[in-house]
């Protein structure tokens, strides 16, 4: 059974991104500045969550990848019943977007 996470922008405009199948998440460092976290699935599609862009390194750190894997872990281990849960913890950056790609 598919489980969903909703993740908000700091617009408010949210995504529903699918908790299972997730093989890793990560900060992709290759990108400087800015560098944006990854949730890459078993099946090589991915999520790219950018930063909101300020002056200088908007940078999202190891810390926010683990904050957010936690969360897509203990949201597709929940109860069979719920297939939806709400992201709601703090990042060290404001969320601009969400883009997938298969």
């Amino acid at each position: 059974m598919n489980k969903y996470i909703d993740i908000s922008t700091a617009a408010g405009a949210a995504t529903s991104v699918r908790a299972t199948g997730v093989a890793s998440v990560y900060v992709d460092q290759t990108v400087s500045p800015d560098a944006p976290l990854i949730i890459m699935y078993r099946n090589g599609s991915k999520y790219t969550i950018t930063a909101t862009a300020t002056g200088g390194d908007d940078s999202f750190t190891n810390a926010d990848a683990d904050i957010l894997g936690k969360a897509i872990v203990n949201t597709a281990s929940t109860n069979w019943r719920e297939v939806s849960s709400t992201f709601d913890a703090q990042l060290s950056q404001p969320i601009a977007a969400t883009t997938f790609t298969f």
